[in-house]
């Protein structure tokens, strides 16, 4: 493939060539935003489904410049990289083109092909929160609050860290999630080996920075040349505690100062969900930070959108007053109004915030169980959602 084909090919996407993804219950899809299905590990091996005439379908797709169904995500509906409404810079596909190397790209030619250079590491779902907005499939505490379990055997792990074993010279690039990543103790054999084959390996963690005193993961990972740390936070004090359930704002902010004099700032950024719980309040968090010597730019919103117009947590069931005045705030946190949307990393923060205010515009509607919704998790938790969040109960009692 020339670099012409490469770059100019809107259906082309580099990850089934070089990566995959695993769900906690052992689905495997080509990343963690496609829909293709290709296999399930309680039944195949990863061997096997790399293989398989599914991904070499979507290979072809791909390489013939028709765009895979369950990677629309991706795609704009205009099918280009160009549209007003679609931020190309903000996708998945964008980063794995932005991650291949040269050297790599002869390997696209071949539908056969299949070289591990970008490592997403999921083995479990075992977490020490259950943060409102998560579930069973990636937090065990909420597995176990509402008795739904359903992960992989061990034996199954055992054959995907082999896989990784055997591959783990190839891997240029390293993503750790979970569950919680600091628990999870598959990890630190992959770190391990990672660490005596390649200290320059690009890693990534995402993690709820709950665990890091005493952590031989966490020490191990301090050890790598370029690690990134992606810290997950929503809000702060009381909100925190409530939202990312059993939280410790204070441990958390503490481990954030530690974590931020042992790696630096620039080493750092956020992942934060938006909701109806912390509409307005998330940008106050984001100030407080900032304080703290961190960028705008570092701080990543993603919003809570099920599709379902019950969905208590999607902020768009808040009333419409309110929503108004969320975008109000919105617009006062703009580092710049004057500049332009989805251009440069550089301007991340106002391109979110722009992404923002153009979702909650756009067909909104007032049809919520928030408080219902509270309640209930309220009573199984033993929590008092109401002293945490009176102006939302207000809302509904006028």
């Amino acid at each position: 493939m020339t670099d012409e084909e490469f770059y100019n090919n809107t259906a082309f996407c580099p990850a089934p060539w070089t990566t995959f993804y695993i769900w906690g219950d052992g689905r495997v899809e080509n990343c963690c935003q496609s829909k293709n299905e290709l296999g399930d590990l309680n039944h195949d091996s990863i061997y096997s489904i790399l293989k398989s005439n599914k991904v070499i379908q979507i290979k072809q797709d791909m390489l013939a410049g028709k765009q895979v169904s369950g990677c629309k995500a991706c795609y704009p509906q205009d099918h280009t990289i160009k549209s007003d409404d679609f931020n190309f810079k903000s996708t998945m596909r964008y980063d794995f083109l932005e991650f291949q190397e040269n050297s790599t790209k002869e390997i696209y030619s071949d539908v056969n092909a299949f070289v591990y250079r970008y490592a997403d590491l999921r083995f479990r779902n075992t977490c020490n929160y259950a943060c409102v907005y998560c579930g069973p499939l990636c937090s065990s505490l909420w597995a176990e609050e509402i008795d739904k379990h359903d992960v992989l055997d061990k034996d199954k792990i055992n054959d995907l860290i082999q896989y990784y074993l055997d591959n783990i010279s190839k891997i240029n690039y390293l993503y750790i999630a979970g569950g919680e990543p600091l628990l999870i103790k598959e990890n630190q054999i992959i770190l391990d080996k990672l660490s005596q084959v390649n200290l320059n390996c690009n890693i990534s963690i995402n993690t709820n920075l709950s665990l890091i005193t005493n952590n031989k993961i966490y020490e191990t990972l301090l050890k790598f040349k370029t690690c990134h740390w992606i810290v997950s936070f929503d809000d702060m004090e009381d909100r925190y505690n409530y939202i990312r359930y059993p939280g410790d704002w204070n441990n958390f902010y503490n481990n954030l100062i530690k974590l931020k004099k042992d790696v630096g700032v620039e080493n750092i950024s956020f992942s934060m969900t938006y909701t109806s719980l912390n509409a307005k309040s998330i940008f106050q968090a984001i100030e407080a930070l900032t304080k703290e010597g961190f960028n705008k730019n570092c701080f990543n919103i993603y919003y809570v959108h099920s599709g379902q117009k019950n969905d208590y947590l999607n902020p768009k069931s808040l009333p419409q007053s309110y929503i108004n005045e969320t975008i109000n705030i919105i617009q006062q946190n703009l580092i710049d109004k004057n500049l332009p949307s989805y251009n440069s990393k550089d301007e991340r923060f106002n391109n979110q915030l722009n992404h923002l205010i153009s979702f909650l515009e756009n067909d909104c509607y007032y049809e919520s169980t928030l408080i219902e919704d509270l309640q209930s998790l309220d009573k199984r938790r033993n929590l008092d959602s109401k002293k945490v969040f009176p102006e939302i109960y207000n809302l509904f009692d006028q």
